[in-house]
Formats: C-alpha cells, sequence, structure tokens
C-alpha cells in the first residue's frame, strides 16, 4: 500500500515531472518558435534547373513559364515542377537526368498533364532519367507539366 509520503515524493519528482514553467516554455515554442522552424526547413528547398536532353526545352506562353526544376526536402521527398515541350516521347529519350542522391530506388512511374484535357504517362529511372513514355495529346510535346514527388533512394 502506498502512502502519502510515496506519493507526494513521486509528485514532487522533476526528474518525471514538467514543471509550471517548463510547460509554459514548451507551449511558447510548440506556438510558434520550434515548430515554425521546423516547418521552414520542411519547405525550404533548393530548386536547381536540370540540362535538357532529346530536344526537351523550356515552355513558355503569354501568361508566363513555368521553370523545370526538381529539389529535394529535408526529409528526403524528391519533388519536379515546370513545364517543358518539343522533345521526342521514349523510355530512351529523357527530358533531363536526374543527379545521384535524387534518384528514385525502383523506377517510378507518374501521370501528368500534356495539355488542355490531354494526359501523358512518365517514368523516372533508376539512373536518374525522367522520360515521358506517351502521350494522349496529338502534338505531344507541346505540353509536359512535369509535377510529381518521391522518396529518394
Amino acid at each position: 500500500m502506498a502512502l502519502k509520503s510515496d506519493l507526494d515524493a513521486h509528485v514532487k519528482n522533476t526528474d518525471i515531472h514538467v514543471t509550471a514553467s517548463e510547460k509554459l516554455t514548451w507551449d511558447s515554442k510548440e506556438s510558434g518558435g520550434a515548430t515554425a522552424a521546423l516547418e521552414a526547413r520542411l519547405t525550404n528547398i533548393t530548386w536547381t534547373a536540370p540540362t535538357f536532353k532529346s530536344g526537351w526545352t523550356q515552355y513558355t506562353d503569354a501568361s508566363g513559364s513555368y521553370p523545370v526544376q526538381y529539389g529535394k526536402d529535408m526529409v528526403g521527398t524528391v519533388i519536379l515542377r515546370g513545364v517543358a515541350k518539343g522533345g521526342t516521347l521514349g523510355l530512351t529519350t529523357p527530358v533531363y537526368t536526374l543527379p545521384a542522391g535524387f534518384r528514385p530506388t525502383y523506377p517510378y512511374h507518374f501521370t501528368g498533364s500534356a495539355g488542355a484535357g490531354f494526359i501523358y504517362t512518365g517514368v523516372i529511372k533508376t539512373n536518374g532519367d525522367v522520360c515521358i513514355e506517351s502521350s494522349t495529346n496529338t502534338t505531344a510535346n507541346a505540353f509536359i507539366a512535369i509535377n510529381t514527388q518521391f522518396k529518394a533512394n
């Protein structure tokens, strides 16, 4: 049977209990400081423009340009974004190649917009090649929006 003195000793044990001032400090960090810093690190991505291959170039229209870029967040998610045009479709003709550290462990298949109402299929190979396999657009390479993400190996 526990005695009141045992209960009092347990409650006053600062090794396993948080003091009121510690709780206030942690609460203030949770409501802004530490959480905001973590969110900033998660979303602070360094974007890199790849070197186009196989005739692909940057797409631009009257509303502007949608830069083709890749980046990686602090937890290893690689993000691809932007719109390309003009290249050759196929599994052996990459739009660009991702460097080591930005490549999937297994081939990563994805789909995307190839213009108004059209879609394409693509793959990112383990060697980093980002390829557009096929498109429903009759002008298959006029507009390819590459917007996807995956975990790097």
